[in-house]
């Protein structure tokens, strides 16, 4: 079961929060629901949980009883894309469960060796920034009972959320269904959430958020979004239009040009298949993503090298798209009524 009564246990034991760290997650999905004929509740309070609603456990076998006021966790995992594609069934999306997760899908890059190393300076600096975020209190309600101190927004940030906000709201219309849901988490749950990780980051004692790092926050959701997208267009791909994608991000990870003995050299699925990697070629050239170019060699005659067209190798990672807006000091100050939660 994916959420036991030890899981609650350390729940209540750890107001700060909880982080469940997977190095591979596909158990993580298809261990949903596994011991209730998939007529569970853990989607749900997985659901319940990234809202950050208080949680209420009643165990009819033990008579244990567990109330979570503040429940916070954190969920780190990878997965294959093509994992992922088999691991994501309708019924997750269904239920809302992919719109919860940032995805980052960078297109493959070739490992090289490098001698730099993190220094000790910076090492010991993150260490001290992390005892004083670990020394922060939380604040107390009326009743004396612990709960969240919260940090508001200066009216720049204001304005710069709220610019977010539209621009999310404006672009629903225009991503896959699949991304819909994602998209309308991504300004409240994630840029929110983003600044005031950077804000406390940034001042562990801040009491609002700056409009700096709201726009940091901002363009960094915005590139959550993009990756979103992307990701869940690959899920409207046909089999032969998912292969071409693999080999386009091929292509652009050795520097958007290939020879077909590249090709049936070093991309797994057309090893040593010289007909079908000049055929997968000549279909990019085709269909105008890409252009033969003669290439002399050193030794012998000149041979041919698809070049990707510099669009088509952009497009394989969504980067950070500039702000499609201004930030401008306001000419007012009036007091802004949004805030968000510095943790417990």
């Amino acid at each position: 079961m994916i959420l036991p009564w030890k899981f609650w246990v350390t729940f209540s034991n750890n107001p700060r929060g909880v982080l469940v760290r997977k190095d591979e997650m596909p158990h993580f999905f298809s261990s949903m629901d596994q011991y209730h004929s998939g007529k569970g509740a853990d989607v749900s309070r997985w659901c319940t949980l990234h809202s950050g609603y208080p949680l209420v456990i009643d165990r009819r076998t033990d008579k244990r009883h567990y109330f979570i006021q503040f429940p916070r966790v954190c969920i780190a995992g990878g997965i294959h894309p093509d994992i992922l594609r088999q691991s994501l069934t309708q019924d997750f999306f269904d239920r809302g469960l992919p719109a919860r997760f940032c995805f980052a899908f960078p297109p493959g890059r070739r490992r090289k060796w490098q001698e730099d190393a993190v220094s000790e300076k910076l090492k010991d600096s993150v260490l001290e920034l992390f005892e004083e975020l670990w020394l922060l209190e939380p604040d107390h309600d009326d009743k004396g009972q612990t709960c969240p101190q919260l940090l508001r927004l200066t009216p720049e940030a204001k304005k710069i959320f709220v610019a977010f906000f539209d621009e999310c709201s404006e672009r629903h219309w225009e991503v896959p269904e699949k991304a819909e849901s994602s998209l309308a988490k991504l300004p409240g749950a994630t840029a929110a959430r983003l600044a005031l990780i950077g804000q406390l980051a940034h001042d562990p004692n801040a009491e609002t958020v700056t409009g700096e790092v709201m726009q940091a926050a901002c363009d960094l959701a915005r590139w959550f979004v993009n990756e979103a997208i992307r990701f869940f267009e690959t899920f409207a791909e046909s089999a032969e239009q998912h292969a071409q994608q693999r080999l386009i991000e091929f292509i652009t990870s050795r520097g958007g040009g290939v020879t077909v003995r590249d090709v049936m050299t070093y991309f797994r699925p057309l090893r040593n298949n010289k007909d079908e990697a000049e055929r997968q070629l000549e279909a990019l050239v085709n269909a105008g993503r890409g252009v033969w170019q003669e290439v002399k060699g050193t030794r012998g005659p000149a041979a041919r090298e698809f070049r990707l067209l510099l669009q088509f190798a952009d497009a394989v990672s969504a980067g950070f798209p500039n702000s499609t807006y201004e930030t401008e000091n306001p000419q007012t100050q009036t007091p802004s009524t949004m805030k968000v939660e510095k943790g417990i």
